[in-house]
């Protein structure tokens, strides 16, 4: 289950799985937009100004459902954002680069492949399970 969020700010969508790997100006960008958009579905889900209350219900139920997929997509954003960040991009991205071939050379291509595609499968298994969590609340 992939949740995605089409921002307006970065002009494309966001997948939640993808998340960590944007900017932290993008990071920001998106932040706002999605308590923009929160704040917006809060005001119009507590005022409504619907004639047909079955239309309504139905039209709540899916804000209700989206407002929950912005507040998941806010919550990972904000917990990057406040993240303590000592190291620059450039550094850490060196930094990954020497430890991936130090350890590759150290297992092998192979077994490197698969401790990387396992930890790959993990991370996105504890974010999907973090959102699913958030949206049965």
């Amino acid at each position: 289950m992939n949740l995605t969020f089409l921002s307006r700010s970065l002009s494309r969508t966001v997948d939640l799985d993808e998340i960590a790997t944007l900017s932290r100006s993008n990071l920001r960008k998106l932040h706002a937009e999605l308590l923009i958009a929160i704040s917006a579905m809060d005001e119009h889900i507590a005022e409504p100004s619907w004639e047909n209350k079955a239309a309504y219900e139905e039209w709540k139920k899916r804000a209700v459902r989206k407002r929950r997929i912005c507040a998941a997509f806010e919550t990972q954003v904000r917990y990057l954002l406040d993240a303590p960040h000592q190291e620059t991009d450039a550094l850490q991205q060196a930094y990954q680069r020497h430890l991936e071939r130090l350890v590759q050379e150290e297992l092998g291509s192979v077994v490197f492949g698969e401790i990387k595609a396992e930890a790959q499968a993990l991370a996105r298994k504890e974010l999907q399970n973090d959102v699913i969590m958030e949206l049965r609340a």
